[in-house]
């Protein structure tokens, strides 16, 4: 019974299967995570990549820059957090519903 704006989640999923599993060539993995409690949406994607965690910064592309955007106008109270791992790849979204503008 929570009211999302259309789509607002699509862009972790398709970054997990656009940047993670289709190239990973040994057992592609997706897990996603979806919860509210006490009106705070936790959101987490966890997708296999090829490649052990390096050093290198994470290069945000157009999906995730407008996911920030569009976070930043309708929310104010919210984290979303990119994280390479060894073979993975993790992002987490945390939003307090009730700081909706």
């Amino acid at each position: 019974k929570q009211a999302l704006p259309p789509l607002l989640l699509i862009p972790l999923v398709e970054n997990a299967f656009k940047h993670g599993v289709s190239e990973t060539r040994d057992r592609p993995s997706v897990t996603i995570h979806l919860s509210v409690k006490s009106r705070i949406l936790l959101f987490i994607v966890e997708n296999s990549t090829g490649e052990p965690a390096g050093d290198a910064n994470i290069k945000e592309n157009i999906g995730l820059s407008n996911l920030r955007r569009q976070l930043a106008l309708l929310y104010t109270n919210y984290s979303l957090d990119i994280r390479p791992g060894d073979f993975t790849f993790t992002a987490t979204l945390k939003i307090n519903l009730d700081s909706h503008v």
